[in-house]
């Protein structure tokens, strides 16, 4: 069967670096969004118990809107998925206690504990 231009090696690789540069867009606009909320609360803007809230509403809403930065090869998938998985590790890592970030951790608990991070 004839080949589509699509599935070449040079497409493949290409697709691949695209993804990978979706992966860094995505990463960075998800690292906007937490930053910024960490600024907010750390400011007293808004009480923490708000900033956390809205952290969690607004993370997939923004992700979501990221899609469109992805290919359409199945390793788009998995490029797409490492973002949370990144956000998931580094959040478990400092509930952990193996990263020192008490500004994650005042955004993204309730009570101030990191280990509640990992609940």
């Amino acid at each position: 069967t004839p080949r589509r231009a699509a599935d070449s090696p040079t497409m493949t690789a290409l697709a691949i670096r695209s993804d990978g540069v979706a992966f860094l867009a995505a990463s960075a606009t998800m690292a906007v969004l937490v930053e910024g909320l960490k600024v907010l609360a750390k400011a007293g803007v808004y009480p923490t118990t708000f900033t956390r809230k809205l952290l969690h509403m607004a993370a997939g809403p923004v992700f979501i809107l990221t899609w469109p930065f992805f290919g359409k090869q199945p390793s788009s998938a998995v490029w797409a998925a490492a973002v949370p998985a990144c956000m998931t590790a580094k959040f478990a890592l400092v509930g952990a206690g193996l990263i020192q970030q008490d500004a994650d951790v005042k955004l993204m608990s309730r009570t101030g504990d990191r280990r509640e991070l990992l609940r």
